[in-house]
């Protein structure tokens, strides 16, 4: 798991974050990195808690999930 840096402050805030265990969906996955916090909506947003987790390892078919993909070539 990849979790940003407003995640850290509110729900780790420690130091030595990479390795520690966070658990969801009933799972416990490790952090791995921490990425910059960034805009995702508004450029006047404050910062928002978010982490990344590949989707093979939280993927249920109840979830509903749909991908579009456009691409472009013969």
């Amino acid at each position: 798991m990849i979790v940003n840096q407003e995640f850290v402050r509110r729900f780790v805030a420690i130091a030595g974050v990479l390795g520690r265990k966070v658990h969801g969906w009933g799972e416990w996955f490790t952090i791995i990195g921490v990425a910059k916090d960034s805009k995702y909506h508004r450029v006047t947003e404050s910062a928002q808690p978010y982490f990344y987790v590949p989707i093979r390892q939280i993927y249920r078919p109840e979830y509903g999930l749909t991908f579009h993909v456009r691409t472009f070539g013969p």
